[in-house]
């Protein structure tokens, strides 16, 4: 069986650049932080006990999108 890794690293959508937001979950904190090493754009949201990196993604990208 072949186990998907789910990706913890993406593209930013500010800057354009290739695999430049990082995304960590800080389970103690009970939050979710990503930030991309180019452009230094950040966010930070709450997180749960199935929360994974790209649901604080997606979080942001919607957020982002509805700010605009």
């Amino acid at each position: 069986t072949v186990k998907l890794k789910v990706p913890n690293v993406f593209d930013c959508p500010f800057c354009s650049r290739r695999d430049t937001v990082e995304v960590k979950l800080v389970k103690k904190e009970g939050k979710g932080k990503l930030q991309c090493r180019v452009c230094k754009v950040h966010y930070e949201t709450s997180i749960g006990a199935l929360t994974k990196e790209v649901d604080i993604f997606c979080g942001w990208i919607d957020e982002a999108n509805s700010l605009n």
